[in-house]
């Protein structure tokens, strides 16, 4: 609620949308909003790109003197400033203490690099203005040392040339060497009047041009200070790797230099405090390496130097630098810490605290931009951040805990608010499983479960957009949530499922009651269209056959007798329930005329009323061509033993 006030005093405009279709934007001069991932700083002023990947998605904010708050690579913002053109660039200013810059979240993976030729910025540069771009098999035409405030230049094999900006304000370039031979530049293009240039960050923005086979990518990506660990490296080649060399940065323990390959091989190769080297390897496709027992002991950004060889090659650095950010600790609690229910018994414990939290995505964003987390010991919602989840990325949150008509979440309130991106090993939470009978609780808020016999009770109205259906899961109803977003079509659900069908059914224990003492409106909040299943029952048969369980049943513990009648497709069925003395009970199906048939009894007379223990008379009636044929099993209604 507090980031829709802070964010709505000047309107909102996408960044793609800020630069418009032409060569200057259709809204300069005004105050507008944005927001977007910091991709490279110079000075006190920075590039600002979105991840939606689209076309005109970069842009330079120009900041003046102003230095708060201070700002990173990585960063997420949201920022209102004015609209300018300065030398036909596209400029959102923030020097004026009207205007606002609040971080959302630390260290958000950049958006991926345009990869473009000379000829394509000379001709296309307005629709890669202010964003990242590749630039391949380049060199520079000067040599020494770079200097500020001067323009130098590469050119490629074919002898066309682009601009570099190199600004006094790059401390990390002005004085460094300007790199010889060929080379890949990643850097945000900037334009000055009619010239295109680009403006690197760093020197790591250039790497040589002959690169190792392989990309590697490391996890975790953020580790604390102090924490032992194992980091993994998953290299991924369309060539084949003979050699491979990890060296292990300043500032890292290696305390046991164990280390495990998989695919399991036998190797040759060397190990150190310092580096693995790995001889004879039989890489074709994908490999990962596991180094054990490390632990970081400076805080920073640790780059991990890592080279490939094909067969008979030399070792040559990959083209992707994998890196760590090692930060100091944190105080991580346990969701359920978060979930636990003060005296009223609903509301978190721990209600308008900051807390830090370590957890798996287990949903895209649900309704209002909400998702969840769970940890080993459950899961919680996540409110107003500017981050993209992505299901089965381990983060770290720091939020303050609120409850919103019942449902416990973790907000963000303001810049001590953050979001970490811990590893994006695509890690998978097993869903729980309800229990039959069971109903959703406030012990199942937040937690990712799964009703395996759930029989449909009410049908959706068609259409896509937000809603609920109910189902039934054994003798209990159980309210099923669709928001909008999912990419559920709803009119699916309501034609390929009727009434009594039976369907599994995955999502997110979640409520939504307005009302205090807040202890109603438990619902399954739905995620995919994947997370409902129907059941297959099999196709129709030649011979009647029946199938009953759990037999016997105790309804007294909520369990649910299911009934399973197959035999030919042309056939009639009806299936009624007696007692030993003869008395119908309950008729389960009434001259149904499709096959196979899956249907249940809850140890309930016609009346609903719950029959006695004892044993009773399952009767299956199929009527084919006019002629009746009775088949019959016995059902033993038990009692729990005391």
């Amino acid at each position: 609620m507090l980031i829709l006030i802070a964010f709505i005093l000047y309107p909102y405009h996408s960044i793609s949308e800020l630069q418009g279709a032409g060569d200057t934007s259709p809204y300069v001069g005004d105050t507008v909003t944005t927001s977007g991932i910091v991709t490279g700083l110079t000075g006190n002023n920075f590039y600002l790109q979105d991840m939606s990947g689209e076309l005109r998605s970069g842009i330079y904010v120009y900041r003046g003197g102003r230095n708060t708050p201070d700002i990173h690579v990585g960063d997420s913002i949201v920022i209102t400033g004015l609209v300018k053109e300065f030398a036909n660039l596209t400029e959102l200013w923030a020097s004026n203490e009207l205007f606002t810059i609040n971080i959302i979240a630390r260290n958000h993976s950049l958006p991926s690099p345009h990869k473009l030729t000379i000829p394509a910025i000379h001709s296309n540069g307005e629709d890669y203005e202010g964003m990242l771009v590749r630039i391949d098999s380049v060199r520079f035409i000067e040599s020494g040392t770079f200097q500020g405030n001067t323009t130098y230049h590469v050119e490629d094999n074919e002898g066309n040339q682009l601009p570099v900006w190199i600004s006094r304000y790059n401390d990390s370039m002005v004085g460094a060497t300007i790199p010889d031979g060929y080379i890949s530049i990643v850097s945000p293009l900037t334009q000055y009047y009619e010239s295109y240039q680009i403006e690197p960050r760093s020197l790591a923005d250039f790497t040589p041009a002959v690169v190792g086979p392989g990309m590697v990518r490391l996890n975790p990506h953020v580790v604390f200070k102090n924490e032992r660990l194992t980091l993994r490296f998953d290299i991924v080649t369309s060539d084949t790797i003979e050699k491979l060399e990890i060296t292990i940065p300043e500032g890292w323990t290696w305390h046991s230099l164990e280390y495990t390959i998989y695919p399991m091989q036998p190797v040759l190769g060397e190990v150190t405090p310092s580096h693995l080297y790995l001889d004879s390897l039989t890489v074709m496709d994908s490999l990962r390496v596991y180094l054990h027992d490390m632990e970081p002991y400076e805080v920073g950004e640790h780059q991990f130097e890592v080279k490939t060889a094909p067969p008979g090659g030399m070792l040559v650095t990959v083209p992707t630098i994998p890196v760590i950010n090692v930060i100091d600790s944190l105080p991580i609690i346990p969701i359920s810490e978060v979930q636990q229910p003060d005296t009223s018994g609903y509301d978190s414990q721990l209600l308008g605290q900051l807390v830090t939290v370590r957890g798996v995505i287990t949903s895209p964003p649900l309704g209002g931009g909400q998702f969840f987390i769970q940890d080993t010991t459950t899961g919680v919602a996540i409110y107003g951040f500017d981050y993209n989840p992505q299901m089965g990325d381990e983060i770290i949150v720091r939020g303050k805990v609120q409850e919103y008509n019942g449902m416990t979440e973790l907000t963000y309130v303001g810049d001590e608010c953050f979001i970490l991106l811990r590893t994006d090993t695509n890690a998978t939470v097993i869903p729980e499983t309800l229990k039959l009978s069971y109903p959703i609780t406030e012990q199942f808020e937040g937690k990712l479960l799964c009703i395996p016999q759930a029989k449909l009770h009410t049908k959706f109205t068609p259409g896509l957009g937000a809603g609920n259906f109910e189902v039934w899961n054994g003798n209990i109803i159980i309210n099923v949530r669709v928001d909008e977003g999912t990419g559920i079509d709803t009119s699916e659900i309501y034609r390929s499922l009727e009434i009594g069908d039976y369907i599994t059914i995955v999502g997110i224990g979640s409520q939504y009651d307005r009302d205090p003492p807040y202890n109603s409106g438990y619902q399954l909040k739905l995620r995919y269209p994947e997370d409902i299943q129907k059941i297959y029952i099999g196709e129709p048969q030649p011979n009647v056959s029946i199938d009953i369980s759990p037999n016997p049943f105790a309804p007294e513990l909520g369990e649910i007798l299911f009934i399973k009648i197959n035999g030919p497709s042309d056939a009639v069925y009806t299936a009624r329930i007696f007692n030993l003395r003869g008395d119908l009970i309950r008729t389960v199906v009434e001259r149904k005329y499709k096959s196979p048939i899956y249907t249940d009894w809850d140890g309930k007379n016609e009346l609903e009323e719950s029959v006695p223990i004892g044993t009773y008379i399952l009767e299956v009636e199929v009527e084919i061509h006019g002629e009746y044929q009775k088949f019959c099993k016995p059902i033993v209604v038990g009692t729990p033993l005391k």
